[in-house]
C-alpha cells in the first residue's frame, strides 16, 4: 500500500466518521452473505441489537423493539432485504420516514454501494436518522397552505380538500354564512374596521360550532361551515345571539347572513342548497334593515 492509498483511505474514514455524526445507527449490509457490519448505534438502540443474528432477523428484531406499532409494519416491509434488489433497480438510494418509540420521527435509508458480477445487489449502506425538527417545519407549512392568514379559519384549499372526503352521515349539515354590511363598514370607518369584522365572524363560528363543526373562509366575506348536528335551526340561532353580543357597544355592527342544507349525497350539493337559503336569508335581512 503506497502513500497515497493511506492518504485516500484517511480522508474516506473521516468522511465517513463525519457522516456517521448525522445519525443514530449505521450499518454496512452484506445482502448476499447475510451479514450486517456496523459503522454507529446510538446507547439507546444497542440492548435491541442482538450480534449473533444475520443481518436480516438483526434489523426485524431492531424494529420490532424501537418502531411504533402503528409504523411497524411499514419498516418491516422497507426493511426486507429479499425485495431490496428490484426496489433499488437503477436507485442509488431509498427511503422511508416512519415514528419511532423512543426519537419521535426517523428516517430509515438504503444506499446502494456493491453490485455482483450480474448486476445484483450486493451491498448497501443502512441508515438511522431522527428528523423530528423537519417534520414540525413540514406540519407548520402544512397548517399555513391550509389557514386563512387573517381569521385563522381553515381557507378555501382546506375546505375543497375536505369536501371530497368528508365521511357524510344523517346529522352532517353545510351551513353557508356571507357577513353583511362589509363594504358599508370599509366604506364609513375603514379596512381595519372590516378586518375586524371578519375577525370577529371567526371568532363566533369558533365558539359556535367548537364541538361539532369545522369553520372555512372561502373568499373575502363568504365562510364555510361542515358540522355533524340534531339541531341546526339552533346553531343558526346562536350565531345571531353571539354576533348581537359581539356588536353591544361598538361603532358598527356583526351581522351575517346564515343559510344551511342537509340529507344530499355530497358536500357540494349541500352547498348549493345552503347557498340559496343563506341569499334568502340575506335579502329578509336587509329587507327589515330598510323598515
Amino acid at each position: 500500500m503506497n502513500d497515497k492509498t493511506i492518504e485516500v483511505n484517511e480522508i474516506s474514514y473521516k468522511i465517513l466518521t463525519k457522516m456517521a455524526q448525522i445519525y443514530i445507527a449505521m450499518y454496512v449490509i452484506d445482502i448476499i452473505e447475510d451479514r450486517g457490519y456496523e459503522y454507529k448505534i446510538v446507547e439507546t438502540l444497542r440492548p435491541f441489537v442482538e450480534s449473533d443474528l444475520g443481518a436480516r432477523a438483526k434489523l426485524r428484531s431492531v424494529l420490532k423493539n424501537v418502531i411504533a406499532p402503528s409504523h411497524l409494519a411499514r419498516a418491516l416491509d422497507f426493511t426486507n432485504l429479499d425485495t431490496l434488489n428490484y426496489r433499488m433497480k437503477d436507485k442509488v438510494s431509498i427511503s422511508m420516514d416512519y415514528i419511532g418509540i423512543h426519537y419521535g420521527w426517523i428516517r430509515a435509508r438504503f444506499i446502494a454501494l456493491d453490485y455482483t458480477d450480474d448486476g445484483k445487489l450486493k451491498s448497501v449502506i443502512f441508515t438511522s436518522q431522527i428528523i423530528d425538527d423537519e417534520k414540525k417545519v413540514l406540519e407548520e407549512l402544512r397548517k399555513m397552505s391550509f389557514t386563512d392568514p387573517l381569521t385563522k379559519l381553515y381557507n378555501r384549499y382546506a375546505y375543497d380538500h375536505d369536501k371530497l372526503d368528508y365521511n357524510i352521515t344523517p346529522d352532517t349539515v353545510v351551513y353557508s354564512i356571507d357577513l353583511n354590511g362589509l363594504k358599508v363598514t370599509n366604506d364609513h370607518f375603514g379596512h381595519e374596521a372590516g378586518d375586524e369584522l371578519l375577525k370577529g365572524l371567526a371568532e363566533c363560528l369558533i365558539n359556535v360550532f367548537a364541538i361539532c363543526g369545522k369553520a372555512y373562509r372561502i373568499g373575502g366575506d363568504e365562510f364555510v361551515v361542515i358540522a355533524e348536528t340534531k339541531n341546526p335551526e339552533g346553531l343558526k340561532e346562536r350565531i345571531n345571539v353571539f354576533n348581537e353580543s359581539w356588536s353591544d357597544g361598538k361603532e358598527f355592527t356583526l351581522a351575517c347572513a346564515v343559510g344551511y342544507a342537509s340529507g344530499e349525497d355530497s358536500i357540494e350539493c349541500m352547498m348549493t342548497v345552503a347557498d340559496t337559503n343563506m341569499y334568502k336569508d340575506k335579502a329578509l335581512y336587509y329587507k327589515n334593515k330598510q323598515k
